[in-house]
């Protein structure tokens, strides 16, 4: 008979010396199954270890260092360290790098600022997938789980004449679905009073964002990724900063003057930082900026004009030394601004 491995178990007579005729089947049937163990197996099993059991040990045993090897599916709930490991696909995105409910990895421009959300025709925003001519999906985590855009995008059926907040909504097979609403989202640790029907909040208290239905608040799995503006179609796109973190580089300053810089966090940061240097690469007499003044004379630099969008850096007067170190003044240098949106 054939053997029933690897889809069943096969099952043997046992014999007896000098009572039982072995036949030929006898042996054709454990060689069946012989056949079949082994190329269940493949060649090589245990690979450069001592035996299969010791292989399967090193691959399975990740707290001394090993990795699960190859594709697989689990049950939903299945967690590994609190984490529902049903809801991710591939390789988990964990560590500093990756922020939770943000866009984390897509297409920018060569300013190396994010630019995944374009115009498009009509009403419509586009959500692209490739920066300088190669393919970059879009990557992004929303309430924990890891969603993924491979392939361009429309955002159709935008309001017009309005600002929409576009957002990502998490979706099954780790694809998001989009959608807008033109009431601006709120973030805070505090319940908002009076909200609109339809109002997002993200409550940072419990990291969660949540929506107003006219009666209650329910909790949503949604992203907001950027904003279009419209008139009889999408006039601009503004695509929120990668991770909830924006940096400016280094950049020239000078005497009384002022700066304008975008930071796309899609909410008022709750942390900024101001630094100056003497050169371009920011190696020489780096140091925090301060501000105060002797005389009539500005010494230092300010942030302020703050929106969900932007901030302005100085002004026309008041900034007659915008570099100030130690007992150093310039009236020229270099300015590197950092912002976060804190959660």
């Amino acid at each position: 008979m054939s053997s029933n491995y690897p889809g069943g178990y096969d099952s043997y007579a046992s014999k007896t010396d000098g009572t039982d005729i072995v036949m030929a089947s006898h042996v054709n049937n454990l060689q069946d199954a012989i056949y079949a163990i082994e190329h269940e197996l493949g060649i090589n099993p245990k690979g450069s270890y001592a035996t299969i059991a010791a292989a399967v040990a090193a691959m399975l045993d990740c707290n001394v260092g090993g990795t699960l090897h190859g594709n697989m599916a689990c049950d939903s709930g299945v967690t590994i360290d609190g984490v529902d490991i049903s809801e991710l696909s591939g390789t988990a995105k964990k560590g500093s790098f990756w922020a939770q409910n943000a866009v984390n990895r897509a297409p920018v421009n060569a300013s190396k600022a994010p630019l995944f959300l374009v115009p498009g025709t009509g009403l419509t925003v586009d959500l692209i997938v490739t920066e300088s001519g190669q393919s970059l999906p879009v990557e992004m985590d929303i309430a924990g789980s890891y969603q993924k855009v491979a392939s361009a995008t429309n955002i159709s059926d935008l309001t017009a004449s309005a600002t929409c907040y576009i957002y990502a909504e998490k979706g099954s097979s780790d694809v998001p679905l989009f959608g807008h609403t033109t009431i601006e989202p709120t973030y805070s640790t505090s319940t908002p009073s009076a909200p609109a029907s339809g109002l997002h909040w993200m409550d940072l208290a419990h990291g969660e964002m949540k929506r107003y239905n006219g009666a209650d608040w329910v909790s949503v799995s949604r992203i907001f990724i950027g904003e279009a503006v419209t008139d009889a179609s999408c006039t601009s796109a503004t695509s929120y900063a990668l991770r909830g973190f924006y940096d400016s580089d280094w950049f020239p300053v000078s005497a009384d003057t002022g700066y304008t810089k975008n930071h796309n966090l899609g909410t008022y940061p709750t942390d900024i930082e101001l630094f100056g240097a003497t050169d371009s690469a920011g190696t020489q007499n780096v140091h925090r900026v301060g501000y105060f003044r002797d005389g009539g004379n500005g010494h230092g630099g300010l942030v302020s004009g703050i929106t969900p969008l932007a901030f302005q850096v100085n002004g026309p007067s008041g900034f007659a030394y915008p570099i100030f170190y130690g007992s150093a003044s310039a009236t020229s240098g270099y300015y590197r601004l950092i912002a976060r949106r804190g959660w």
